[in-house]
């Protein structure tokens, strides 16, 4: 049946099944009409192992019930396989025979329908993104080209992150293509639109790598203000990923050129930037001066998702410094407003701040309630790597509790996810807590405050 998996008997070769380069010949040229000839040929062009039939259908140009008809004779000729439901797959012999028909396409050819393909996926990208992340997309300072293909749609952030995930492994393909082309805007395009999947994912090296990657293709575009707010990108990519002394450097190139230009948006986002890398460099009262700046740019921009979001970074950088009052007090003036515009990712951090916060001044049934609602907000935007260090604290507030069963099913959990993100400092500290006999108990981070205390 059409959109489901190819399983029928004879439909594929069988795995490790070896198959005759000539008979692949003979297959093409007996079996194939002209048609279904052309998709053989153009399948050829795809980076990517397997494609999808929307990207398929946009390389050679044709609807998608006009492509999947040339697919079921590629299918009935055993050169095609649906191994999952609107994917198709080549065997790497026939692959590489395909790949063959598309080296001899003329030279001016070859490279439109690439970069056909890589516009199909770059606009699909940053559709995805602007649905997965709405209130960050306006950062994307590239302008917007006449569109060359419709890209997909998405009705939440849910399937947009669905489509990330599964066209992942083809996005980073297209990318290297889009690299080896020279097709800077596309580079440039690309990148900004997977970040927020890479950062929620915990892809910190891809991500860092492919800012780099960004930033020489601004440079080769000869935009100053792109290179900027690249730098000013890569920067962030390096704190997320511990990296905080080569971040600054990029943060204040791209301070002094924003401050040259005027630019206030530019501006105000590198002092975000500046005022984070120096809460994570412990600095937190060199942040505070980054965070007022920011958010005076911010509210000159009239933009509150970005007002709301510095108002938890202060908060947050207030309680590191025991001014717990004063940073719960810009908390709870944060969360009315990232609760009004929606966005999940700013609740789901002010939420966790205020967890730190109830937890400290020894509130910790609130703070049990508080990390639960973060824990929430970022499961339901996929952010698994900011999960996984909620269900730590979790673990960490059940065991001072004395609740060695909450205690252990949280770091277990964390203990998981983890592991599957290749943070291994992580996962030996939850394996550490999990063989103590009985839970590890921290120490209570409120045993010496003189804060309000009580739930």
């Amino acid at each position: 049946m059409d959109g489901e998996p190819d399983t029928a008997p004879g439909s594929a070769p069988p795995p490790g099944q070896a198959i005759d380069p000539p008979a692949v010949r003979h297959r093409t040229a007996r079996f194939l009409d002209p048609e279904a000839a052309r998709v053989f040929r153009l399948m050829g062009l795809a980076p990517h192992q397997d494609i999808a039939l929307p990207a398929l259908s946009h390389l050679v140009d044709r609807t998608p019930a006009r492509t999947r008809q040339a697919l079921r004779v590629l299918q009935e000729a055993c050169l095609v396989r649906q191994h999952n439901p609107g994917r198709y797959h080549m065997h790497d012999l026939v692959r590489l025979y395909a790949e063959e028909q598309a080296a001899d396409l003329p030279r001016d050819r070859h490279d439109q329908l690439i970069g056909r393909l890589v516009d199909f996926y770059v606009r699909s990208a940053h559709a995805a993104n602007r649905v997965l992340d709405p209130h960050r997309t306006a950062e994307d300072p590239l302008p917007t080209d006449p569109p060359h293909t419709s890209p997909k749609t998405f009705e939440d952030a849910g399937s947009a992150l669905a489509w990330f995930d599964t066209e992942y492994a083809a996005l980073r393909e297209i990318a290297a293509t889009a690299q080896r082309q020279r097709l800077d805007s596309a580079v440039c395009r690309l990148t900004w639109s997977l970040h927020t999947f890479r950062w929620r994912r915990g892809l910190f090296t891809e991500s860092i790598q492919a800012w780099q990657s960004a930033l020489d293709a601004a440079t080769a575009l000869d935009d100053p203000s792109l290179a900027a707010h690249t730098r000013q990108r890569l920067a962030v990519a390096l704190a997320q990923a511990a990296r905080y002394e080569e971040a600054l450097p990029h943060l204040a190139d791209a301070r002094s050129h924003f401050g040259e230009q005027g630019d206030t948006s530019g501006l105000t986002r590198t002092h975000h930037a500046l005022a984070e890398v120096h809460v994570r460099l412990n600095a937190h009262e060199s942040a505070l001066p980054h965070f007022a700046e920011a958010l005076d740019g911010y509210r000159q921009l009239g933009d509150q998702v970005g007002e709301s979001n510095i108002l938890n970074g202060t908060g947050w950088a207030l309680a590191r410094l025991g001014r717990y009052a004063e940073g719960e007090d810009h908390c709870l003036q944060a969360l009315p407003l990232l609760q009004h515009h929606g966005d999940g990712e700013g609740q789901a951090a002010t939420w966790d701040t205020l967890g730190h916060i109830t937890r400290h001044t020894g509130r910790t049934e609130r703070a049990l309630h508080s990390y639960g609602q973060a824990l929430t907000h970022f499961q339901a935007i996929g952010n698994a790597n900011r999960e996984a260090d909620t269900w730590s604290k979790l673990g960490d507030i059940h065991a001072e509790r004395g609740e060695d069963a909450g205690a252990r099913e949280a770091w277990t959990t964390a203990l998981a996810l983890y592991r599957k993100q290749g943070r291994s400092a992580a996962a030996h500290r939850m394996t550490a807590n999990l063989t103590t006999d009985g839970p590890y108990r921290p120490k209570s981070p409120h045993a010496n405050t003189s804060q309000r205390q009580g739930n």
